[in-house]
């Protein structure tokens, strides 16, 4: 086939030889930014190549990509500050992978087929981990690609087939379903807590104990189960512990045998597969802790109408007070019967609902309030929850407040889905330090953010939106740098940040 595409080779591998040849005197950063140049063209111009033209350019670009990545990862370590060279690395495999993807669906062949989907399942793992290095969130493309590869495994009978002569570099997990089991254990890991060496380290773990992570079966008994969400292909992370009802398309996974074997082996390896089994640790070593009860409201719309209302100068106002501690039901909680409701008096009533005309037409949120007794754990910041009146919800964060007052933000990692009635148990963090809200009246969506301000620096929870790192966002109380990515959940995503 002809290049009319402006690629410095023709579709033979006479020429593409020829090009790939002159890299070995090529540095890293020149070599990678001709590969992404070729790639970025490939992926453009996909629906106008032949298959086996592609396929051809691809088997052989391939190999040179993955050498060329080990050399750009430890680029990413030594010197975090070449963010270029970073984003380079993580467009090359984003492009790489989904020329696979889309080769997968193309070729006629089994064997083919099983090879493109696996490549592609494996090259967006290891771009989920140069994101990772980089403390930025991955592009929602990734999880496409991920969920594409899955489906189409899936529907195929092939995700357990093997590829019959993968690469050196790609021969640990040689069928879709190990490359999405490493995926899957990488993500649910929380890398980002990581240093860069150890988030290396933690994908080298992942992929060598791929193997041990199980699709849930049904009637399964076991009790730590996380759930990928593989329709949610642009939510901030589509993996995590299992809510109490999933999603509609969903695969349930656990690293159970993970755990035995590790214990088994008692190796040095606990840091990195205590994520895995901390919840249930922490559910199960709280029954003998004091427990202390607070008021809550939960989601982020909640929040922020608590705060429009209630909240003045990082604390709960008094002339107009939200319900106190004392005056919700804790009985069930306690396992015992409710004790006879007390005869009601006047509501209180906002002074805004009287004076704020501008306040007619606009649809005021109906906040609800919980109650939530929090009950101390081993690990620091982490409270077993026992929560009524309100449900909390896996990936949300929360308002919580005692006799004191005083809004203390929290992040909801885990729900017993084991209980039912009116208690739910959860894994929860609370997060110390002054929390408040920040806006941008003047902005098409009024963007408003969650500041956490604590004593070694700062946190901001957005709830939309994507940004790079460095990102100055400006808002109307405070201006803020994005400079890392400290979590993801479904339902936002938490940075460290400095403020200006």
């Amino acid at each position: 086939m002809a290049n009319p595409f402006s690629l410095p080779f023709q579709f033979n591998n006479k020429s593409i030889s020829e090009w790939l040849s002159h890299f070995k005197s090529a540095g890293v950063v020149v070599a990678g930014q001709e590969i992404k140049a070729v790639l970025t063209i490939l992926e453009r111009e996909h629906s106008k190549i032949e298959v086996p033209a592609l396929q051809l350019v691809l088997v052989r670009l391939t190999p040179a990509v993955l050498y060329l990545e080990s050399f750009l990862q430890k680029m990413l370590i030594a010197k975090p500050q070449q963010i270029k060279t970073a984003q380079m690395s993580c467009h090359i495999l984003q492009c790489l992978a989904f020329l696979h993807v889309h080769l997968a669906k193309q070729v006629s062949t089994q064997t083919q087929k099983v090879m493109h989907a696996n490549y592609g399942m494996q090259i967006t793992g290891i771009a989920l981990q140069h994101y990772a290095l980089r403390y930025e969130r991955p592009s929602k493309a990734l999880w496409e690609y991920m969920s594409e590869c899955y489906q189409l495994a899936l529907h195929s009978n092939l995700l357990d087939v093997p590829v019959a002569k993968p690469l050196p570099e790609l021969s640990v997990v040689v069928t879709v379903a190990l490359a999405l089991k490493r995926n899957l254990l990488f993500c649910i890991a929380s890398p980002y807590r990581f240093k860069r060496q150890q988030i290396q380290q933690l994908f080298l773990f992942c992929t060598q104990h791929s193997q041990q992570v199980d699709f849930v079966r049904p009637g399964s008994s076991i009790k730590q189960v996380f759930c990928w969400d593989y329709q949610a292909v642009d939510c901030f992370q589509p993996v995590y512990a299992r809510p109490a009802q999933p999603p509609e398309k969903h695969v349930l996974f656990h690293a159970y045998d993970l755990l035995q074997a590790e214990r088994a082996l008692d190796n040095n390896n606990e840091q990195l597969t205590r994520y895995f089994s901390y919840y249930e640790a922490l559910l199960a070593g709280s029954k003998f802790s004091l427990s202390k009860p607070h008021v809550f409201v939960s989601g982020f719309a909640q929040v922020f109408e608590f705060f429009e209302r209630h909240v003045r100068d990082y604390g709960l106002s008094t002339a107009n007070p939200p319900p106190s501690p004392r005056n919700l039901n804790f009985t069930n909680l306690d396992l015992t019967y409710d004790k006879p409701p007390k005869k009601k008096g006047l509501q209180r009533v906002d002074a805004s609902e009287i004076w704020d005309l501008s306040q007619e037409d606009i649809e005021r949120i109906q906040l609800q309030f919980g109650a939530i007794k929090l009950v101390s754990t081993e690990q620091p910041s982490f409270f077993v929850a026992e929560a009524m009146q309100v449900k909390l919800q896996v990936g949300d964060v929360f308002l919580a407040y005692d006799t004191k007052l005083q809004p203390k933000l929290g992040v909801v990692h885990c729900i017993d889905v084991r209980l039912k009635g009116t208690i739910q148990k959860s894994v929860v963090e609370m997060c110390a330090g002054k929390v408040s809200v920040l806006s941008q009246a003047e902005s098409p969506i009024n963007q408003r953010a969650l500041l956490l301000e604590h004593d070694r620096g700062a946190e901001l929870f957005l709830t939309e939106g994507k940004y790079v790192l460095g990102t100055v966002l400006q808002f109307d109380e405070k201006k803020v740098i994005l400079e890392k990515v400290l979590n993801l959940s479904p339902k936002y995503m938490r940075y460290i940040v400095r403020i200006c």
